[in-house]
Formats: structure tokens, sequence, C-alpha cells
């Protein structure tokens, strides 16, 4: 899946500036993440698992039932193949170990 193109605004474009300016010592001065910083940071991260794993399943729905146009329909069975064999490939690989 692509990654989104960036949005900036001015908030994110003043934090970039002044990360920009920093040198090593200071980017190294600054705190460590807390647990409520990696709680947001894993909520996040579920938010989008969970988005990505049901826009999949509902293409997978409208492929079955023949709802995809052609093209999208030949592009989603390509990927879905090749995504497929990249699994099972893994899986070999690693009961081979």
């Amino acid at each position: 899946m692509a990654l989104p193109l960036d949005n900036p605004n001015p908030k994110t474009d003043a934090v970039e500036t002044e990360i920009k300016k920093m040198g090593p010592k200071d980017l190294a001065a600054l705190p460590d993440l807390d647990g409520d910083d990696f709680k947001v940071i894993g909520a996040l991260i579920q938010y989008f698992c969970f988005m990505d794993l049901n826009l999949r399943r509902a293409l997978e729905t409208f492929h079955a039932a023949k709802m995809l146009p052609k093209e999208t329909a030949f592009q989603f069975a390509w990927a879905s193949a090749s995504s497929a064999a990249a699994s099972a490939k893994r899986m070999n690989r690693s009961t081979l170990r």
C-alpha cells in the first residue's frame, strides 16, 4: 500500500524547521518517549491496520460479487495472486529453517 502524500500545515512546518536546526547533541537531549506516547503510537497503528484490513475485505467482497470494473478486477486479481505467492514463499522459507 502506498504512503499518503504529505499534508503540510503551519504547525508541522514549524516543528520540521526547528528539528532541522538541531544538531546531533540537541536531538539526543530530547526527552525519551513515555508510556502515553507509546499508547498513542500503538493506537494509530491499530487504526490504520484495521482500516487496511477492512478495505481489503471490501475489495475481496466486491471482486467475488463481480462488482469491480474489468480492468480493476484484473489488477486486483493479479495483486492478490502475487501477494499470495509471496506469502507462500515466506512460509516455505520459514518452515525450511
